[in-house]
């Protein structure tokens, strides 16, 4: 740093200590500074969204500043930070946008009633279920390859009525296989499941906000750029996307997550 005199009033004496830096989704951040008398460092202190300083990096903008006194001269130096990106976010050219993905899978619990293993059970199945988790329908005590279920039986009539709860072992149901896996599974105390939950996700920078058509995607099937080969039938839903706004500079990020092997149900997603 190079050693300065008397300085004027309001003037602000640049150093030599531009540093700049290039990250992997293409955004510009630097840094350079000046010194200045203490009473003017307000007044010197760019404002925000101001070009930097030196030629050719024009695209970095100020975001904010660090003021430290220089000791055995009283001036004060003023660090600037400057940031900035050349991209325009254009989803017809991928070359407008230098992103970084990730791909993430973990595990996750689920009801085991949405198990694959039961996703050909009828309506008429689905009650029989809910009868034999609240203790209506019972394993037949006499054949237990059957269920038999309580039914509600009045006899009498007027104040002679009464009614209650009895097991109707003269209709026994006969469950299919998966019907028959899901009861074992309650019997054992299966509740849940865990299931494998595939994110994919996109960053970037950019000069400009958020495409209109991005937000519009969200909540439907899309094809994410650059996303994992998946099998046949499964799908990507687009989920989230976030944005942080430092000056002139938005940080990016889009997910996307993947169906099961049937794809995402296209009576609720377009």
């Amino acid at each position: 740093m190079k050693i300065i005199g008397d300085l004027p009033a309001d003037s602000a004496e640049w150093q030599a200590d531009f540093a700049a830096a290039l990250d992997e989704n293409g955004q510009w951040t630097a840094t350079q500074s000046f010194k200045c008398r203490p009473q003017d460092v307000l007044n010197l202190i760019p404002a925000r969204g101001d070009d930097c300083q030196e030629d050719g990096f024009e695209i970095l903008k100020f975001i904010s500043a660090q003021v430290v006194e220089t000791k055995g001269d009283g001036w004060r130096q003023v660090v600037c930070n400057y940031r900035g990106t050349i991209y325009d976010f254009n989803e017809d050219d991928p070359a407008s946008i230098e992103p970084t993905y990730n791909t993430s899978v973990v595990a996750q619990s689920e009801p085991i009633e949405s198990h694959p293993n039961f996703k050909d059970l009828s309506a008429e199945d689905w009650t029989y279920a809910q009868w034999y988790k609240d203790g209506r329908l019972l394993r037949n005590p006499d054949n237990s390859t059957e269920f038999v279920k309580y039914i509600y039986v009045c006899t009498g009539e007027g104040d002679d009525e009464v009614c209650n709860w009895k097991l109707d072992d003269e209709n026994p149901i006969a469950a299919s296989d998966e019907l028959k896996q899901l009861f074992e599974a309650y019997d054992k105390g299966i509740s849940s499941y865990y299931s494998p939950r595939i994110t994919f996700s996109m960053r970037y920078s950019s000069n400009q906000p958020i495409p209109a058509a991005t937000l519009n995607k969200i909540g439907k099937t899309d094809d994410p750029p650059n996303a994992p080969a998946v099998g046949a039938g499964r799908e990507w839903l687009a989920m989230g996307v976030n944005s942080d706004q430092s000056g002139d500079v938005y940080d990016v990020e889009q997910e996307w997550l993947l169906s099961g092997k049937e794809g995402w149900d296209d009576d609720f997603y377009d």
